[in-house]
């Protein structure tokens, strides 16, 4: 089970994440490069909401994610290359 973090933390996570995605978001074309090291909710953001601005080494990544929902994410918008909305992970 991993680290429980206090609030604090979890509002700079969240901070950090919507700073990440807005940054990300503003992009024409993002590659593995860009997004490979973020956090899980945030390589989701981009298998979800921006599969359309990935390169295919990004995408490619994305699709062999270590983290299960990001696959899921990835397959999803892979399938049909439309974008899939979630309201929470």
């Amino acid at each position: 089970m991993g680290k429980t973090l206090s609030q604090a933390e979890v509002e700079q996570l969240y901070a950090d994440n919507a700073a990440h995605e807005a940054r990300l978001a503003a992009l024409t074309n993002i590659d593995v490069a860009d997004v490979i090291a973020l956090h899980r909710h945030v390589r989701f953001f981009v298998a979800s909401e921006l599969w359309a601005r990935l390169t295919q080494a990004g995408r490619t990544a994305l699709l062999n994610d270590g983290h299960p929902h990001v696959r899921s994410a990835a397959e999803i918008s892979h399938r049909g290359d439309v974008p899939v909305s979630v309201a929470v992970l």
